[in-house]
């Protein structure tokens, strides 16, 4: 008996060993985390974290949640530099990574400037991203059953509307960026497309809107004025679209209401 309780003593009895510390990219990832999840960090500190963590574990595995994490940060401040910076990081990573892709290919065409040396070339690398998205989400097979895709299961219901937010804002961004290059009948056939996937009335108008305006650069006056009018039914307590709407209606008429 005594002899196995010092045999528990010297062997079993001792604290048990610690948990092994967390690898050094998993505490810096939900350090990052806990910096995006609190809105009162500043930009600076979250870039600062953001930029450590790239630099310091470039073959991490968790390198594209990170990337990603800044894409959204980003995205909801408007802040187009570091959006573009980390959002084209997060696709050398991933190519076909959609929330990616449709930040970009949103933010692109509403940021360039007709001074920029690159304009061309960035819209036309957004209206790929836009392709992308759109060649992607049309070959699911979305059954009763659901859709089974990038290793999660979503029912009928949320695999739709999973191609509608991704399908919709890639229609309307393709359509922005033919009418940036004046391609008009391809910016009128995207916002078509668009209308689709549009429900909200106010939603349609801007669409029917930015249709008349496409239609109106071509010369196509009883179709720039039937979208016109359409939006101005669609949206009639919009006071800054009923103007843009009036203007561009005057400009068709000579200052004639039709």
């Amino acid at each position: 008996m005594m002899v196995a309780l010092a045999f528990t003593l010297a062997l079993g009895a001792q604290a048990p060993a610690a948990a092994p510390a967390a690898a050094p990219d998993l505490t810096a990832a939900k350090a990052l985390t806990a910096l995006f999840n609190d809105p009162t960090t500043p930009a600076a500190t979250f870039q600062a974290a953001l930029d450590t963590f790239v630099t310091q574990f470039p073959t991490s595995k968790l390198m594209l949640p990170a990337l990603v994490l800044g894409v959204r940060y980003y995205r909801s401040r408007n802040d187009y530099g570091p959006l573009l910076h980390f959002g084209l990081e997060a696709l050398k990573a991933a190519p076909g990574d959609l929330y990616t892709l449709s930040s970009l290919a949103t933010a692109i065409p509403n940021n360039v400037k007709d001074t920029d040396l690159d304009r061309d070339q960035m819209l036309d690398m957004a209206a790929g991203f836009d392709r992308q998205i759109i060649s992607t989400v049309n070959g699911w097979l979305i059954t009763t059953a659901g859709l089974d895709w990038g290793g999660r299961h979503y029912t009928e219901i949320q695999g739709n509307s999973l191609r509608g937010n991704l399908a919709g804002p890639a229609y309307l961004s393709l359509g922005r960026i033919a009418s940036l290059q004046q391609h008009y009948p391809a910016a009128v056939e995207a916002l078509r497309q668009a209308l689709a996937y549009e429900h909200a009335p106010t939603a349609q108008a801007q669409v029917y809107f930015d249709i008349g305006v496409a239609e109106a650069a071509q010369a196509h006056k009883p179709e720039a004025l039937a979208a016109f009018a359409r939006a101005q039914k669609l949206a009639p307590g919009s006071g800054m679209l009923q103007r843009l709407i009036r203007t561009e209606q005057d400009r068709l008429t000579g200052g004639g209401a039709q």
